[in-house]
């Protein structure tokens, strides 16, 4: 919140932050004021980033993710996969309840209740034959609403199911989409652009599935279910241009050898050690692991294990020095440190190494 916040004020006319534009013959020229363009965030890595996208896009603050991830963790994406799951032989009754209770059915949960109520478990998984039985029995205690959504998804299931083995993965999802109005839905949520544009490129990702592998509708969905649970560095689908004006989020390995005007550097009360795994190993000192004690149930260190342990934090403590330098030294005219100190003591962290830095050079600090 306080980075998009600070970066509305950055790029507002009357900002007092200078950054510098070089002109026609090269020569620095200051700029007006900063534009969202002069700014990139970032990131140790990109493990909490859909955080920081939910907020610049709640405060409408363009962006362009450089190579990033979460394409595959997003619920639309979720929700396609869940219904091409049970389309490929109603056999998942989980896949059932999450397209039940998605938007491409939007039943309410007293609904799914009713539904489900009457079916045995042993009878399970739930066919579509099963659920339009049920639904008679159970139509009275249902709202007109939820009653139509379930009787045109049954009709929808049957004409899909009638077609799948004649359309591509590509095609399948088109025609979900356009029985459902699924776009539109989304557009009507928040960040419902993105998720538009999520749902395209997983179109495009089916079309190239199919000229380089095979068209079958089960071979895609193990397919892109192992993508989903792989949680693979796919990047969400960009609604931006990179040379647009937009701010840049990027990783400080991707901004090496480059620089920005203005950087935000986010979370400096995190941690920069990583835990100790229970078995380590040294090129030098060879593997070495915890052992159990039963008496205590629990591991304890071994002699060898602390040294190679402690040697291991030495090197991260360089590395992520080494690391600070590169991203500081990333911003030519305007440098924004952000993060708290941690509640408790979780090891050292970039925010504890400045405050020691400014504690021994105070004619640095200005409170404003």
């Amino acid at each position: 919140v306080a980075v998009s916040k600070r970066i509305l004020e950055v790029v507002q006319p009357e900002s007092s932050i200078a950054v510098y534009e070089r002109d026609e013959r090269g020569s620095e020229r200051s700029k007006t004021h900063p534009e969202f363009s002069d700014i990139a965030i970032l990131f140790r890595r990109f493990t909490h980033i859909k955080l920081y996208e939910r907020e610049l896009r709640r405060r409408e603050i363009p962006y362009y993710v450089v190579k990033g991830r979460g394409f595959f963790a997003c619920q639309e994406i979720k929700d396609i996969l869940n219904i091409l799951k049970y389309l490929d032989g109603e056999s998942d009754t989980l896949a059932l309840v999450g397209v039940l209770r998605s938007p491409l059915v939007g039943i309410s949960d007293e609904t799914l209740y009713w539904l489900l109520r009457g079916i045995d478990k042993d009878d399970r998984p739930i066919t579509a034959r099963m659920l339009a039985e049920q639904l008679s029995k159970v139509s009275s205690e249902l709202s007109q609403e939820d009653r139509d959504a379930v009787t045109f998804f049954l009709d929808m299931l049957y004409q899909l199911t009638n077609k799948k083995d004649r359309l591509t993965p590509a095609e399948l999802i088109e025609r979900i989409m356009e029985y459902t109005h699924y776009e539109a839905v989304m557009l009507t949520t928040f960040q419902g652009q993105q998720k538009v544009a999520n749902i395209r490129k997983l179109i495009e990702l089916a079309r190239r599935f199919s000229r380089k592998e095979t068209g079958m509708l089960k071979d895609f969905t193990a397919y892109l279910k192992s993508l989903v649970e792989g949680d693979l560095l796919e990047s969400e689908a960009q609604t931006t241009l990179e040379n647009a004006n937009v701010v840049r989020l990027m990783t400080i390995h991707q901004a090496k050898g480059l620089e920005f005007p203005i950087v935000f550097l986010p979370d400096l009360g995190h941690s920069i050690h990583q835990p100790v795994d229970r078995i380590v190993f040294d090129e030098l000192r060879g593997l070495a692991a915890k052992f159990y004690r039963d008496s205590q149930e629990s591991y304890e260190t071994t002699m060898i294990h602390r040294e190679i342990r402690d040697l291991q934090q030495k090197k991260d403590h360089a590395e992520s020095k080494r690391l600070f330098y590169v991203a500081a030294t990333r911003a030519r005219d305007y440098l924004v440190l952000s993060g708290e100190k941690p509640a408790r003591k979780r090891g050292e962290c970039w925010r504890e190494w400045l405050d020691q830095f400014l504690e021994h050079n105070q004619e640095l600090v200005r409170v404003v």
